[in-house]
Protein backbone atom coordinates (compact mmCIF):
# COMPACT_ATOMS: atom_id res chain seq x y z
CA UNK A 1 0.00 0.00 0.00
CA UNK A 2 1.42 3.37 -1.03
CA UNK A 3 1.90 6.36 1.24
CA UNK A 4 -1.04 8.29 -0.24
CA UNK A 5 -3.40 5.35 0.19
CA UNK A 6 -2.28 4.77 3.79
CA UNK A 7 -2.72 8.41 4.78
CA UNK A 8 -6.08 8.54 3.02
CA UNK A 9 -7.24 5.36 4.76
CA UNK A 10 -6.21 6.67 8.19
CA UNK A 11 -7.95 9.98 7.51
CA UNK A 12 -11.21 8.24 6.58
CA UNK A 13 -10.99 5.99 9.65
CA UNK A 14 -10.55 8.98 11.93
CA UNK A 15 -13.41 10.89 10.32
CA UNK A 16 -15.80 7.94 10.40
CA UNK A 17 -14.96 7.31 14.06
CA UNK A 18 -15.87 10.81 15.17
CA UNK A 19 -12.88 13.13 14.66
CA UNK A 20 -13.58 16.40 12.94
CA UNK A 21 -11.66 17.43 9.84
CA UNK A 22 -9.28 19.73 11.66
CA UNK A 23 -8.14 17.18 14.24
CA UNK A 24 -7.72 14.42 11.65
CA UNK A 25 -5.61 16.63 9.39
CA UNK A 26 -3.56 17.86 12.33
CA UNK A 27 -2.78 14.32 13.48
CA UNK A 28 -1.68 13.31 9.97
CA UNK A 29 0.20 16.50 9.20
CA UNK A 30 3.68 15.13 9.92
CA UNK A 31 3.14 12.27 7.45
CA UNK A 32 1.74 14.59 4.77
CA UNK A 33 4.66 16.99 5.10
CA UNK A 34 7.05 14.21 4.05
CA UNK A 35 5.32 13.70 0.70
CA UNK A 36 6.59 15.24 -2.56
CA UNK A 37 4.56 18.22 -3.76
CA UNK A 38 2.82 16.24 -6.51
CA UNK A 39 1.67 13.59 -4.03
CA UNK A 40 0.46 16.24 -1.58
CA UNK A 41 -1.69 17.72 -4.33
CA UNK A 42 -3.03 14.28 -5.29
CA UNK A 43 -3.87 13.51 -1.66
CA UNK A 44 -5.63 16.87 -1.31
CA UNK A 45 -7.83 16.01 -4.30
CA UNK A 46 -8.82 12.66 -2.78
CA UNK A 47 -9.62 14.23 0.59
CA UNK A 48 -11.85 16.85 -1.03
CA UNK A 49 -13.59 14.19 -3.11
CA UNK A 50 -14.21 12.00 -0.05
CA UNK A 51 -15.57 14.91 1.99
CA UNK A 52 -17.97 15.82 -0.81
CA UNK A 53 -19.13 12.21 -1.07
CA UNK A 54 -19.44 11.88 2.70
CA UNK A 55 -21.63 14.96 2.98
CA UNK A 56 -23.82 13.72 0.13
CA UNK A 57 -24.31 10.36 1.87
CA UNK A 58 -24.97 11.64 5.41
CA UNK A 59 -28.53 10.33 5.42
CA UNK A 60 -27.59 6.81 4.32
CA UNK A 61 -27.36 4.08 6.99
CA UNK A 62 -25.89 1.18 5.00
CA UNK A 63 -22.32 0.21 6.00
CA UNK A 64 -19.62 1.48 3.68
CA UNK A 65 -16.82 -0.58 2.20
CA UNK A 66 -13.21 0.11 3.10
CA UNK A 67 -12.11 3.36 1.45
CA UNK A 68 -10.20 3.01 -1.80
CA UNK A 69 -8.60 5.75 -3.82
CA UNK A 70 -9.97 5.92 -7.34
CA UNK A 71 -8.11 7.54 -10.27
CA UNK A 72 -9.00 11.18 -10.62
CA UNK A 73 -9.67 12.93 -13.88
CA UNK A 74 -7.21 15.67 -14.88
CA UNK A 75 -8.34 19.06 -13.68
CA UNK A 76 -8.41 22.20 -15.71
CA UNK A 77 -8.58 24.61 -12.78
CA UNK A 78 -5.58 25.79 -10.77
CA UNK A 79 -4.12 23.31 -8.31
CA UNK A 80 -4.85 23.64 -4.62
CA UNK A 81 -2.28 22.57 -2.08
CA UNK A 82 -2.91 20.32 0.90
CA UNK A 83 -2.68 23.39 3.13
CA UNK A 84 -5.39 25.17 1.16
CA UNK A 85 -7.62 22.10 1.41
CA UNK A 86 -7.12 22.07 5.18
CA UNK A 87 -8.12 25.73 5.36
CA UNK A 88 -11.20 25.20 3.19
CA UNK A 89 -12.42 22.18 5.15
CA UNK A 90 -12.31 23.91 8.54
CA UNK A 91 -14.85 26.41 9.92
CA UNK A 92 -14.32 30.14 9.52
CA UNK A 93 -11.95 31.57 12.10
CA UNK A 94 -9.74 34.52 12.88
CA UNK A 95 -6.69 34.95 10.69
CA UNK A 96 -3.04 35.70 11.39
CA UNK A 97 -0.29 36.83 9.03
CA UNK A 98 2.64 34.52 8.39
CA UNK A 99 5.85 36.20 9.69
CA UNK A 100 7.77 34.76 6.74
CA UNK A 101 5.64 35.57 3.67
CA UNK A 102 2.70 37.61 5.01
CA UNK A 103 -0.02 35.20 3.84
CA UNK A 104 -3.21 35.13 5.90
CA UNK A 105 -3.70 31.89 7.84
CA UNK A 106 -6.34 30.73 10.28
CA UNK A 107 -5.23 31.44 13.82
CA UNK A 108 -5.35 27.72 14.65
CA UNK A 109 -2.96 26.74 11.83
CA UNK A 110 0.45 25.25 12.56
CA UNK A 111 2.06 25.80 9.14
CA UNK A 112 1.56 28.62 6.65
CA UNK A 113 -0.49 27.36 3.70
CA UNK A 114 1.58 29.50 1.31
CA UNK A 115 5.23 28.95 2.30
CA UNK A 116 5.10 26.18 4.92
CA UNK A 117 6.65 28.35 7.64
CA UNK A 118 5.80 27.21 11.19
CA UNK A 119 3.35 29.65 12.76
CA UNK A 120 3.37 28.36 16.32
CA UNK A 121 6.12 29.72 18.56
CA UNK A 122 7.12 26.43 20.15
CA UNK A 123 10.38 26.09 21.98
CA UNK A 124 12.95 23.82 20.37
CA UNK A 125 15.35 21.33 21.89
CA UNK A 126 18.33 23.66 21.54
CA UNK A 127 16.59 26.85 22.67
CA UNK A 128 17.62 28.46 25.93
CA UNK A 129 15.21 27.35 28.66
CA UNK A 130 14.73 28.49 32.25
CA UNK A 131 13.92 25.84 34.82
CA UNK A 132 10.93 26.58 37.03
CA UNK A 133 11.49 27.04 40.72
CA UNK A 134 11.13 23.70 42.52
CA UNK A 135 8.53 23.93 45.28
CA UNK A 136 6.15 21.44 46.86
CA UNK A 137 3.16 23.43 45.58
CA UNK A 138 4.46 23.39 42.02
CA UNK A 139 4.13 19.66 41.37
CA UNK A 140 0.37 19.18 41.28
CA UNK A 141 -1.07 16.15 39.46
CA UNK A 142 -1.76 18.10 36.27
CA UNK A 143 1.33 20.35 36.27
CA UNK A 144 3.70 19.72 33.34
CA UNK A 145 6.29 22.38 32.53
CA UNK A 146 8.73 22.87 29.67
CA UNK A 147 11.25 20.96 31.80
CA UNK A 148 9.10 17.98 32.76
CA UNK A 149 9.38 14.41 31.48
CA UNK A 150 6.43 12.16 30.67
CA UNK A 151 6.99 8.53 31.63
CA UNK A 152 4.78 5.80 30.18
CA UNK A 153 5.18 2.34 31.74
CA UNK A 154 3.43 -0.58 30.05
CA UNK A 155 1.86 -3.11 32.43
CA UNK A 156 3.23 -6.67 32.31
CA UNK A 157 6.19 -5.40 30.29
CA UNK A 158 9.65 -3.99 30.89
CA UNK A 159 8.94 -1.23 28.40
CA UNK A 160 9.03 2.37 29.65
CA UNK A 161 9.04 5.45 27.43
CA UNK A 162 10.43 8.81 28.57
CA UNK A 163 9.04 11.63 26.46
CA UNK A 164 8.97 15.41 26.17
CA UNK A 165 5.85 16.31 24.19
CA UNK A 166 6.45 20.00 24.90
CA UNK A 167 9.52 20.03 22.64
CA UNK A 168 7.70 18.80 19.56
CA UNK A 169 6.02 20.87 16.88
CA UNK A 170 3.21 18.35 16.50
CA UNK A 171 1.13 16.04 18.67
CA UNK A 172 2.82 12.97 20.12
CA UNK A 173 1.04 9.97 18.58
CA UNK A 174 0.91 6.58 20.31
CA UNK A 175 0.15 3.47 18.29
CA UNK A 176 1.80 0.54 16.56
CA UNK A 177 3.74 0.13 13.36
CA UNK A 178 3.12 -2.37 10.58
CA UNK A 179 5.57 -3.96 8.20
CA UNK A 180 6.46 -2.03 5.04
CA UNK A 181 4.39 0.95 6.15
CA UNK A 182 5.62 4.55 5.66
CA UNK A 183 3.51 5.64 8.63
CA UNK A 184 4.88 5.04 12.11
CA UNK A 185 3.64 6.53 15.39
CA UNK A 186 5.94 8.64 17.55
CA UNK A 187 5.64 6.04 20.31
CA UNK A 188 5.64 2.57 18.77
CA UNK A 189 4.02 0.07 21.13
CA UNK A 190 4.41 -2.93 18.81
CA UNK A 191 6.96 -4.67 21.04
CA UNK A 192 4.52 -4.62 23.98
CA UNK A 193 1.93 -6.81 22.27
CA UNK A 194 -0.04 -3.85 20.99
CA UNK A 195 -1.49 -5.67 18.00
CA UNK A 196 -2.93 -8.45 20.16
CA UNK A 197 -4.27 -5.85 22.61
CA UNK A 198 -6.20 -4.05 19.88
CA UNK A 199 -4.07 -0.90 19.59
CA UNK A 200 -4.64 1.01 16.36
CA UNK A 201 -1.77 2.17 14.18
CA UNK A 202 -2.48 5.79 15.12
CA UNK A 203 -4.41 5.33 18.35
CA UNK A 204 -4.17 8.40 20.58
CA UNK A 205 -2.48 11.81 20.57
CA UNK A 206 -0.88 13.79 23.39
CA UNK A 207 -0.19 17.50 23.08
CA UNK A 208 1.27 20.13 25.37
CA UNK A 209 -0.76 23.16 26.40
CA UNK A 210 1.78 25.81 27.52
CA UNK A 211 -0.81 28.26 28.86
CA UNK A 212 -2.04 25.72 31.40
CA UNK A 213 1.28 23.82 31.81
CA UNK A 214 -0.62 20.61 31.16
CA UNK A 215 -0.81 17.67 28.77
CA UNK A 216 -3.96 17.03 26.75
CA UNK A 217 -4.96 13.66 25.30
CA UNK A 218 -7.53 12.69 22.71
CA UNK A 219 -8.44 9.54 20.80
CA UNK A 220 -7.69 9.36 17.07
CA UNK A 221 -10.76 7.37 16.13
CA UNK A 222 -9.28 4.10 17.35
CA UNK A 223 -11.21 0.88 16.78
CA UNK A 224 -11.06 -0.31 20.41
CA UNK A 225 -11.09 2.98 22.27
CA UNK A 226 -8.93 4.95 24.69
CA UNK A 227 -9.67 4.91 28.43
CA UNK A 228 -8.34 7.21 31.17
CA UNK A 229 -8.82 5.74 34.65
CA UNK A 230 -11.50 3.44 33.25
CA UNK A 231 -13.48 6.17 31.50
CA UNK A 232 -13.67 5.99 27.72
CA UNK A 233 -12.78 9.09 25.73
CA UNK A 234 -15.62 10.07 23.42
CA UNK A 235 -14.97 11.29 19.87
CA UNK A 236 -13.60 14.86 19.92
CA UNK A 237 -13.22 14.76 23.70
CA UNK A 238 -10.00 16.31 25.00
CA UNK A 239 -8.92 15.25 28.49
CA UNK A 240 -6.11 16.45 30.75
CA UNK A 241 -3.53 13.68 31.25
CA UNK A 242 -2.40 13.75 34.89
CA UNK A 243 0.43 12.28 36.91
CA UNK A 244 -0.72 8.89 38.23
CA UNK A 245 -3.37 8.28 35.57
CA UNK A 246 -3.95 4.82 34.13
CA UNK A 247 -4.19 4.91 30.36
CA UNK A 248 -5.69 1.98 28.43
CA UNK A 249 -5.47 1.62 24.66
CA UNK A 250 -7.75 -1.23 23.70
CA UNK A 251 -6.58 -3.80 26.26
CA UNK A 252 -3.06 -2.39 26.69
CA UNK A 253 -2.64 -0.73 30.10
CA UNK A 254 -0.10 2.09 30.52
CA UNK A 255 0.79 3.87 33.76
CA UNK A 256 1.42 7.60 33.51
CA UNK A 257 3.92 9.46 35.68
CA UNK A 258 5.66 12.83 35.54
CA UNK A 259 9.26 13.60 36.42
CA UNK A 260 10.26 17.18 37.26
CA UNK A 261 13.97 18.14 37.35
CA UNK A 262 14.90 19.19 40.84
CA UNK A 263 12.06 17.43 42.68
CA UNK A 264 14.51 14.93 44.19
CA UNK A 265 16.09 17.81 46.10
CA UNK A 266 12.74 18.61 47.69
CA UNK A 267 11.26 15.16 48.20
CA UNK A 268 14.50 13.29 48.95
Amino acid sequence: MGAIQEIFTEYVRMRENGLDTKEALRALRIYVEGLPSAQKDELAQHLRAWERGSRAAETETEPQQAPTIKPLRPRTNAKKSFDEVETQMTPAASFVSCPNCGAKNQVSEVFCYSCGHMLENLQGVNDTRHFAAATNELYSADYFSMDSILRLSVRDSNEMFELRPQLRNHELVLGRSTSNSPMSPDVDLTSTGAAEAGVSRLHVAVRYEPQDSALQIYDLGSANGTFVNGQRLHPREVRILRNGDQLRLGKLVIYVSYHHPGEELILG
